[in-house]
């Protein structure tokens, strides 16, 4: 059996970001994501809060990003109660060592992007339909743990990614979360 492949779906932040993680713990990656391109940096989403963990990572993915330059200090950490009947407001919480930074979804999303690996492919304009588990005879002849099916939106066909294991990046309306947890309603 060659090495394994993880087929991560949905290519937002978190999925790139896993691809990332996977790629760097020796796994090829196949990233299915709908958009035809990836995000160009623009003014699409949020501000996103990044703690000295996360930022110690992104600088292993992306070296030279410079990322005290491409970020905005977040010193305080303040969480207040308002009180509207009274109108009064008061703190509950303070932390004056928060030392976490703000990254722009948009900057963050491109970088991520522009430094993959080698073994990271990202299918474009591509939907995840469905998966399935095959049942494998246990022989070990080269079978995938799972088979992924997307349709190729820009031609309408339909094609299968095969692999060992199946990332769920697709967000908060996750198809694959759906199949696995019914009943799960968010909050």
């Amino acid at each position: 059996m060659g090495k394994r492949v993880a087929v991560v779906v949905g290519g937002s932040v978190a999925g790139l970001a896993c691809a990332h993680a996977v790629a760097e713990a020796g796994w090829e990656v196949v990233v299915v994501e709908k958009a035809a391109v990836p995000a160009g940096g623009n003014g699409t989403g949020a501000g996103l809060g990044l703690d000295a963990q996360s930022m110690d990572v992104l600088a292993r993915w992306i070296p030279g990003w410079g990322l005290d330059a491409a970020t905005l200090p977040l010193a305080v950490d303040l969480n207040r109660a308002t009180d509207s009947e009274a109108k009064a407001a008061r703190t509950l919480t303070r932390d004056e060592g928060f030392n976490f930074r703000a990254a722009h979804w948009g900057d963050l999303h491109r970088r991520l992007h522009e430094a993959l690996p080698a073994a990271v492919t990202v299918l474009w304009g591509h939907q995840f339909l469905s998966f399935e588990a095959p049942d494998g005879d246990g022989d070990g002849d080269d079978e995938r743990g799972v088979v992924a099916t997307a349709r190729v939106l820009r031609t309408g066909e339909t094609v299968e990614i095969a692999g060992d294991l199946l990332v769920a990046a697709d967000g908060c309306t996750s198809s694959i979360r759906r199949r696995f947890l019914p009943d799960f309603n968010l909050r």
